[in-house]
């Protein structure tokens, strides 16, 4: 079993302009610095970048390392931002990613107003 998170919020802006504010960790309470990033504990590296369409990074925590995913899919609303934090061991692990989540989405939101 693969347990993962998924989060979906749309901001009525341009895909470019929400990608740049996750490409700079705006997210992540340390920022991205270059390939690497930190959040608190955790730390990663981006591993595959699709300006302004997607954003996939690496996830470490206490040994344990993860894969994210950012999907930008732009409307006439705005950008829909697809999360997806997949590859946890457990439900318990995933569970426990959940209030860091709500955390990360709004700094990003305050980021982006």
């Amino acid at each position: 079993m693969n347990p993962v998170f998924r989060h979906e919020q749309t901001w009525p802006l341009p895909a470019a302009e929400v990608f740049e504010a996750l490409r700079a960790g705006r997210w992540a309470t340390s920022g991205m610095q270059a390939e690497t990033w930190r959040d608190g504990d955790a730390e990663g590296r981006v591993l595959k970048e699709n300006p302004p369409r997607s954003l996939t990074v690496s996830h470490t925590r206490e040994g344990i390392e993860t894969r994210i995913f950012f999907v930008l899919v732009e409307s006439r609303e705005g950008t829909t931002l697809e999360v997806l934090h997949t590859l946890f061991p457990d439900s318990a692990t995933r569970d426990a990613e959940v209030p860091r989540w709500r955390e990360r989405m709004l700094r990003l939101g305050d980021a982006l107003r």
